[in-house]
């Protein structure tokens, strides 16, 4: 080392002396590379490369996954929140298996997700506070998007606005006194299969008595028009009046 510099502060007044800018930087530069060379000849000297073993190591490379520190940076790889071919986990609130659409990612190397979560490595959530809507999902009649397609309820009816009943007999005539006003087909979350579009049912519980059936000598008000037996000439001996 002592030679070293006794001949680079002897030779130096000579190039001042005698010689061009150009031979004077050359000789400078092979000076410095003499005393930090560049041992992995990736174009950074020793004194600055935290690894002259290592062509793919230096100050500025980009940080990969490999359990080396490739940037010089004093991290190592998970620690390196910047490095190129990491997994990318996307919070994931509802736990729906589908992270946020246009959520910022946390990169990890290795297959294991971040601590804390859930996370997904899938970012198209539409809705991610609700696990109800991800894409994909069955459509709900609830007012809500919940396959992510932009279109909510669309598999369902949108003419069922209007005053709807209950059927308990089938007979497609519900009862005026358990009428349910409803705005669409779907609102508030209400489905109206077991509605009918009919009321004036007297009987629901016998699907032979309703508006539609004709009468007949029973005794019974078949048409729920309120008198029994009218316009029919009945035998007596049925028992029924006439």
């Amino acid at each position: 080392m002592r030679r070293f510099f006794c001949s680079f502060f002897f030779f130096l007044p000579l190039f001042f002396l005698g010689c061009e800018p150009q031979d004077l930087g050359k000789f400078l530069e092979d000076a410095v590379e003499g005393f930090f060379p560049d041992g992995d000849g990736d174009g950074v000297l020793a004194g600055a490369d935290c690894d002259d073993g290592d062509p793919g190591v230096y100050p500025g490379a980009a940080e990969v996954c490999n359990g080396v520190d490739d940037n010089c940076d004093g991290a190592v790889d998970e620690e390196d929140r910047g490095v190129a071919n990491a997994t990318a986990w996307h919070p994931d609130t509802d736990a729906d298996g589908f992270g946020a659409a246009g959520s910022m990612p946390v990169r990890e190397c290795g297959d294991e997700p971040p601590i804390g979560g859930p996370w997904s490595l899938l970012q198209s959530d539409c809705n991610d506070a609700d696990p109800t809507a991800y894409p994909g999902a069955f459509e709900l009649c609830d007012h809500v998007d919940n396959n992510c397609d932009g279109e909510v309820d669309e598999t369902y009816p949108t003419d069922r606005a209007g005053v709807w009943y209950p059927d308990a007999d089938g007979d497609y005539y519900g009862v005026d006194a358990y009428a349910v006003v409803v705005e669409d087909y779907c609102v508030d979350g209400y489905d109206t299969w077991g509605l009918v579009p009919r009321g004036g049912d007297c009987d629901d519980a016998d699907g032979r008595i309703n508006p539609s059936m004709h009468e007949a000598c029973d005794d019974i008000d078949n048409n729920c028009d309120g008198a029994v037996d009218e316009g029919l000439d009945c035998p007596s001996d049925t028992g029924f009046g006439g």
